[in-house]
């Protein structure tokens, strides 16, 4: 009877020695060959055999393939020109390339937005802000701005801070719409000026239509003015102040506030020919004949059968 139970006892305990060889074996390939997932730690409060990895070496990056990607990343857009928009498309999906590092663990926001503002301010002739925000982000930049919204919850925005967008006139009418004010008194000359104005504004609007040269714009306008007709001219743009000019004048309200003046300066040629031949100063004025401006001596006034008058004052007795 003892002899019959030993050898069943010893093949228990070879069978039970072999399923712990298999247990230890099993362990072993699962922690030396790194593949798989790692251990999962059992759901209970007081189990702390994993390491916590902190936030900052768990982050990964989207490698951005397309520039359509980036796209669909935007969730706030204030701006109105569609070539501005898709030049700050370009250069963000450039910047996002080249700041972020091989392995997409890390990406460089302070020289991302570096590149960003130097790239679109060689473009563009005004002032940009790039920043971004970590988390969530509920603000907003009504005006002039795109935000993207990229993964883990980093906002990047980016704030044209100078950008207008300018009207691109096409038709004589749409200019002509614009004059406010006319006292030069001659249809064809208001007419050949409004011809001037809108050459010069088509030549001298960039195809984005964010920037106007309102110097080259005048000095256009002048140039052509005083080879036609020899009255002397001066032009000016300003914002749409209340400004009061008397005199021969013609008077353009254009697009983001600004005004365009066309003076025929009569006055200008008088007072330098009097400069020039009398040393003493002189000053010259055109008005309506409703002006207050009062001289005790020393003037002349021209008035014209139009209204108008010339007041013309030596600046020291003769």
């Amino acid at each position: 009877m003892k002899i019959r139970e030993i050898p069943i006892i010893f093949l228990c305990f070879l069978f039970a020695k072999s399923i712990q060889a298999n247990e230890a074996d099993t362990n072993e390939v699962a922690i030396s060959d790194g593949g798989g997932d790692p251990p999962q730690c059992p759901a209970c409060p007081e189990c702390d055999t994993l390491d916590k990895i902190p936030d900052e070496t768990s982050l990964r990056y989207i490698d951005y393939v397309y520039k359509d990607e980036v796209v669909k990343t935007i969730k706030q857009d204030s701006i109105n020109n569609s070539a501005v928009k898709a030049a700050i498309v370009d250069v963000v999906f450039g910047a996002i390339q080249e700041h972020t590092n091989s392995d997409l663990t890390a990406r460089n926001y302070e020289k991302l937005c570096e590149h960003v503002n130097k790239k679109l301010g060689e473009k563009y002739a005004f002032g940009w802000i790039c920043f971004m925000i970590k988390g969530i982000s509920h603000a907003k930049h009504s005006k002039n701005s795109l935000m993207f919204g990229l993964e883990n919850q980093e906002t990047l925005y980016v704030i044209a801070a100078g950008l207008k967008n300018y009207k691109q006139y096409q038709e004589l009418s749409e200019v002509k719409d614009t004059i406010i004010f006319d006292k030069l008194g001659n249809p064809e000359i208001t007419t050949y000026i409004t011809e001037l104005v809108l050459k010069s504004l088509q030549n001298n609007t960039n195809p984005e239509h964010t920037y106007r040269n309102y110097t080259k714009i005048c000095i256009d306008i002048i140039t052509k003015l005083n080879a036609k007709y020899a009255f002397g001219w001066t032009c000016i743009m300003d914002k749409h102040h209340f400004t009061h000019y008397y005199g021969h004048l013609l008077k353009f309200d254009l697009d983001n506030e600004e005004s365009l003046h066309i003076h025929a300066a009569i006055c200008k040629d008088i007072k330098d020919y009097l400069d020039d031949k009398y040393q003493f100063g002189w000053n010259c004025f055109i008005d309506d004949g409703g002006s207050y401006l009062y001289y005790s001596g020393n003037t002349v006034a021209l008035q014209f059968d139009n209204g108008d008058r010339i007041l013309i004052n030596a600046g020291k007795n003769f």
